[in-house]
Parts: structure tokens; sequence; C-alpha cells
């Protein structure tokens, strides 16, 4: 292991084009004294360097921007733009815009020219790096709600996941509610090339669907509670803590990583990046190999 890793614990991976990648991480002592931070690196094959501040909140999410950098979100509304060593901060705010009152912000997703959030309460907002964020919430129901994952095919079809098995997708600023097929906590979703929306669950379970139409996959085995999808470039990629795993349209399996710690994904055309606690490994479509 890396002494930058013997020290710190990756969260949040974004690939870039030259598959370099940018992530946030955490110092576990910090964490054990319950106090919010995240650090960023750049990281290259072998080595990573440092961006040249931190922040003083936790990333919940974050997204490719424009090809060469990232941004990552706190659930405060909280925006970290990563570009090259720098790092410029500002938040998702505006007059409609209240995640201090109406609670955490969970997922973060550039779909089209816009960044997208949502959160507690069935909140989403759409805006940019240079402001203008607007609320575009979808109605909550009486009692606890929210979304915790945001994926479209465009601005105007976006899919949004989160508590009791909640699937709502938006068309022509027009939300609709799925007749879900679960009511476990839907944790991670992504919009495929093949034109399905896949879900991902505690307990491993996995929806796939589009619009009003969902089913349930069946895997065998299951492996575990899944925190993230993402398109590779061979097939769609599921990651839970203990393993990565794809689906080829038919059948599931394993993902042959030089890795021992898996969290989160994130896709470039091409190019396919892990995140675990202590791990950063790159798949080009045949090998996959360790970043640090």
């Amino acid at each position: 292991m890396s002494e930058l890793l013997e020290k710190f614990s990756l969260v949040h991976g974004i690939l870039l084009q030259n598959r370099s990648a940018i992530v946030s991480m955490v110092d576990p002592n910090l964490v054990d004294s319950k106090i919010d931070h995240c650090f960023f690196r750049t990281l290259t094959m072998g080595s990573s360097a440092p961006v040249d501040r931190y922040a003083a909140w936790s990333c919940v999410s974050a997204t490719a921007h424009a090809g060469d950098d990232a941004v990552f979100l706190g659930e405060g509304g909280q925006i970290a733009h990563v570009r090259g060593g720098s790092l410029n901060q500002g938040s998702v705010s505006g007059p409609d815009v209240m995640p201090r009152q109406r609670g955490p912000l969970r997922a973060l997703r550039r779909i089209g020219q816009h960044l997208f959030v949502a959160g507690m309460n069935r909140q989403v907002y759409r805006g940019t790096l240079g402001g203008g964020w607007g609320n575009m919430s979808c109605p909550a129901p009486d009692g606890v709600s929210g979304f915790e994952a945001i994926d479209g095919f465009g601005e105007d079809e976006i899919y949004c996941v989160g508590w009791d098995g909640a699937i709502c997708w938006r068309e022509q600023g027009v939300w609709h509610e799925v007749d879900s097929p679960t009511n476990v906590v839907l944790t991670s979703l992504c919009c495929a090339d093949d034109g399905v929306v896949y879900a991902g669950a505690r307990n491993g379970l996995i929806l796939a669907g589009r619009r009003d139409d969902w089913r349930v996959l069946e895997q065998d085995p299951v492996f575990g509670d899944v925190w993230s999808i993402a398109q590779g470039p061979d097939a769609i990629y599921f990651a839970s803590t203990r393993v990565v795993f794809r689906f080829d349209g038919s059948d599931f399996e394993p993902a042959l990583i030089p890795a021992t710690t898996f969290f989160q994904l994130h896709a470039e055309p091409g190019a396919l990046l892990s995140i675990g606690a202590k791990d950063a490994a790159v798949f080009d479509g045949t090998t996959w190999q360790k970043l640090l």
C-alpha cells in the first residue's frame, strides 16, 4: 500500500479523459473525532499530487465536469471544483434552494449542460458552477422521504431513486412516481447505453427499467449492498464494499480487480475507475491496473 493510503482513506473518485483521476479522501483520525473534512488529490499511474487546499465539510458525491476537472458535493450544498492542482469552493444556492432547511443533499450528477443535485425531502436542484441554481424538486409525501441518487438520459428525462424504494422520473417538467417493486432504500443509479435505467439497493437488490416499467434482476450469488453503478466499456458494473461485479445483459459475475476495497465507480468513454478506501484501479476495457 502506498504511503498516501496508509494515512488516508479514499471516498469518491472521478476518472479524467487522460486516465488520471481526482479523488476525495478523509483522515480516519479526524473521522473518529467527528470533524467534517475532505482532502483532494490527483492520481496518475503510480503517483499522486496534492490539490492546494482542503474542504471543511464531508464529501457525499462527485461528478465529472468538463473532461479534465471534477466537482464534489457536501450534504449542506457545499461545492468543490477541482481542476489540476487548484480548488475553488462554492455552494448550491438560490432564492428557492434550501438544503439546510429541508435536509441533507445526497447526490450530484452532470446531465447535459447542467449540474443536478438531489437529497432528502426529495429535493432536486439544477445549476452551474457559476451559480443560478433553481428548484425542480419532486413532490414529497408526508413523513421522512429522500433521494439517494440521480441520473438522466438528458435534461428532459431525469431519474431519482431513494427511500422506501422510491423511483421518480421527470419529463417535460412533470414528475412521475413509479409503482416500485420494492420498499428497500435504493442507493445507486445509472442510465446506461443500452437504454435501460439500473438501480441498486441494500441487500444486493438490483432493478432495471425505464419510465413506469421496472423489474427485479435475479442474482446468484448476491454480492452485497450496491453503492455505485456505472457503464463500463464492455458491460454494466456494480460496486459493493466487498466486490465489483459486471452484468453483460444476461449474467452477473465478479470483476477481477487488483484491489481489496471497493465502494464507488466512475466511467469515462472506454474506461472505468473503481475506488475503495485503500484502492484505486482503472479498467481500459481489457485490463485492470492499480493507480496507486
